[in-house]
């Protein structure tokens, strides 16, 4: 009711400043000037911010966000071409409103409501995912539009987004309930306001406030491909970029980890040369005929030195990073690529290198793993 009362009062302050066409008193018919110099129709133009600027704000008093974005787009749509050139007090109007809303709107937050915990491919979430919409003051806004971004599925098992258009509920509450995981997938769903404006300046100020609407929550569903017989090989580099040759301690942090995982019939294998060159066709040629039938999968790559530094307290901090991609002999192809990075501290330079190095591929990459294979 109020929203209606709000628009009614607004378009009714419009035409009644539009209904005569006759010239008002102290105004020159000849000139079209009133005796302050303004044209009448800068005047007629003038007289519409002030009831529409108290209008809006009784809207967002009482939280009618979508109300104040309808009367908005109402008194603009009403208002005569190059309007704000020919009043500037109706511009100088119009953007005090605008800014009003987007500051409205920048107290509104999304917060979760049920994030459910990883599950594995083939089994379903234990809950939907569901956040709720509140006001600065932390009271729930029903009615409200939000736009959920989710994971999905393609009949060929492939990963992509999909894009839904919610609106909240009287609890201020939206809720998504996924598919089963049909695969493996390191993903997220993401929620926020999307409450937007036909009028492109009063669009720019409602996307620039609802930069706290958002919520993002990760959606994991492990991989039960566990026993399939696989290798790791890969390759640590000194700081100087040189390679270290020989068993590396990233292949050997990420097997033990995979293995408390579940992982069985895994190993380590050693292909130096290939890995330090980067050439990936005589990589997986030396791992052929290495293998023959009896592995099925090929986890390679890198582990790098990205920066090291000494602080003031003379402690060592260093970066590294993990490049890695997953080799399907049965399919032929590259199945996954990616990459992981971590830091370590230590006393000495070396042992924060050794540390950011475990990080890495002992820590960071068996979960990413664990999420993509």
């Amino acid at each position: 009711m109020y929203r209606m009362l709000a628009l009614f009062i607004s378009l009714s302050l419009f035409v009644c400043s539009c209904a005569s066409a006759s010239p008002a008193p102290g105004t020159s018919a000849a000139s079209g000037r009133s005796a302050s110099g303004k044209s009448p129709q800068a005047e007629k133009i003038q007289s519409l911010p002030s009831g529409f600027e108290s209008a809006v704000s009784d809207l967002l008093a009482r939280r009618d966000f979508l109300g104040a974005v309808e009367a908005y787009e109402s008194a603009v749509g009403g208002l005569p071409p190059n309007a704000a050139a020919q009043a500037p007090g109706t511009a100088e109007t119009l953007e005090r409103v605008r800014a009003s809303i987007g500051d409205a709107v920048r107290g509104i937050s999304l917060t979760p409501v049920s994030s459910p915990p990883a599950t594995v491919s083939g089994s379903p979430f234990k809950a939907p995912f569901s956040a709720e919409l509140t006001g600065s003051e932390g009271t729930a806004l029903p009615g409200m539009p939000v736009e959920a971004e989710v994971p999905s599925f393609g009949e060929d098992g492939t990963v992509g987004t999909e894009a839904l258009s919610l609106t909240t509920g009287e609890d201020g509450r939206v809720s998504w309930t996924p598919p089963v995981p049909p695969r493996s997938v390191e993903g997220a769903v993401r929620f926020s306001l999307a409450l937007r404006s036909k009028d492109a300046l009063l669009d720019s100020a409602l996307r620039e406030g609802s930069g706290t609407g958002s919520l993002s929550m990760p959606f994991l569903a492990g991989t039960r491909n566990k026993s399939v017989p696989t290798s790791i090989a890969l390759l640590d580099f000194d700081k100087n970029g040189k390679p270290l040759g020989g068993m590396g301690v990233s292949a050997t942090e990420c097997l033990k980890p995979l293995v408390k995982m579940g992982f069985s019939r895994i190993g380590m294998a050693d292909f130096p040369n290939q890995l330090a060159s980067g050439d990936e066709d005589a990589l997986i040629a030396a791992a052929k005929k290495l293998f023959g039938s009896s592995v099925e999968r090929l986890i390679y790559g890198t582990t790098k030195v990205s920066s090291t530094s000494q602080g003031e307290d003379g402690a060592w901090t260093a970066v590294c990073a993990t490049e890695v991609s997953v080799w399907s002999f049965k399919q032929g192809a590259k199945t996954w690529s990616g990459s992981v990075e971590a830091s370590g501290t230590g006393k000495t330079e070396s042992q924060a290198i050794s540390a950011a190095r475990s990080a890495a591929a002992g820590k960071a990459l068996p979960l990413k793993l664990y999420y993509n294979l």
